[in-house]
């Protein structure tokens, strides 16, 4: 589920990067090879970036809701 959120999350960062970035290059005055090349890495890179840094956010919170409820059932348990 949460994958799915990333994922479309990631797609739209990186379509928008694109777009910035040829507007960007062409406002600069390069050729649209250079600008569309240089959009693509710079897309592809914001791509892999956000479904990487949304995988690390959702674990890190999904552990410390675990850790969480263990200490709950913990102090259940003692008290």
């Amino acid at each position: 589920m949460f994958q799915k959120t990333i994922k479309q999350i990631a797609i739209r960062a990186a379509v928008l990067l694109f777009f910035v970035m040829a507007a960007v290059g062409w406002g600069c005055g390069l050729s649209p090879g250079t600008c569309s090349s240089r959009a693509l890495l710079g897309a592809c890179a914001a791509y892999i970036l956000v479904r990487t840094a949304g995988q690390l956010v959702i674990r890190v919170l999904i552990s410390a809701l675990v850790d969480a409820q263990i200490k709950r059932c913990q102090d259940r348990n003692q008290g």
